[in-house]
């Protein structure tokens, strides 16, 4: 009866872990960042879309826009616009999107995206 018992409890002990559903950070969302310099002022945003759930991990697609103002001898020039689209894996347990392509890292911290050293704050979900 006892060893009946204890099966019982290994086996319900089971279940409810397989229940448990691990924490997930909400990376999706609108991240901007701006800076300045002597000869140029750019702005730098970032969208992130969920592209594909699998077994294998979570992929992101994300779109940077950025608009880059130059200065010429102290005179603004027209505005630049890049536009690049990327595709990354998110990892769990590092809280960091990959671009598998290039390497680039993507990390999540309260709310801030840190891509290289350069910081952005999250504005939309």
């Amino acid at each position: 009866m006892l060893k009946t018992m204890k099966y019982i409890l290994f086996i319900m002990a089971g279940v409810f872990a397989g229940c448990v559903q691990t924490s997930s950070v909400d990376v999706e969302g609108i991240y901007t960042r701006e800076s300045a310099g002597e000869f140029s002022r750019a702005f730098d945003t970032l969208i992130i879309f969920k592209y594909d759930s699998s077994a294998t991990g979570s992929t992101y697609l994300i779109r940077r826009k950025t608009g880059i103002i130059r200065a010429k001898e102290g005179v603004p020039q027209p505005k630049e616009f890049k536009d690049e689209k990327m595709i990354c894996v998110y990892d769990e347990s590092t809280h960091q999107l990959m671009n598998k392509k290039t390497g680039r890292l993507f990390s999540f911290k309260d709310g801030e995206l840190l891509f290289g050293t350069a910081e952005y704050k999250r504005v939309a979900r």
